[in-house]
């Protein structure tokens, strides 16, 4: 038993340690992980009331258009 809480103590010291001594290299500017990422996904509204989720470069007014077509109006 006291082999196995050893063990497990030195693990747990050593992925600390790795955490904490990792490069920040990851990190643009200091600003972090934020600050460099972009949605694959934005939210828009439809109509005034439909939010849907399209992907970014894609044209909200077509999608839109579909969407009340296809969900709202229930036509083909």
């Amino acid at each position: 038993m006291k082999l196995f809480l050893s063990f497990l103590l030195l693990s747990m010291v050593s992925v600390s340690a790795a955490w904490f001594y990792q490069p920040r290299s990851h990190f643009i500017n200091g600003a972090g992980y934020q600050a460099s990422f972009e949605a694959p996904f934005r939210t828009v509204l439809c109509a005034d009331q439909f939010p849907i989720r399209i992907q970014r470069f894609a044209d909200a007014e077509e999608i839109c258009r579909i969407y009340l077509k296809k969900f709202v109006y229930q036509t083909d």
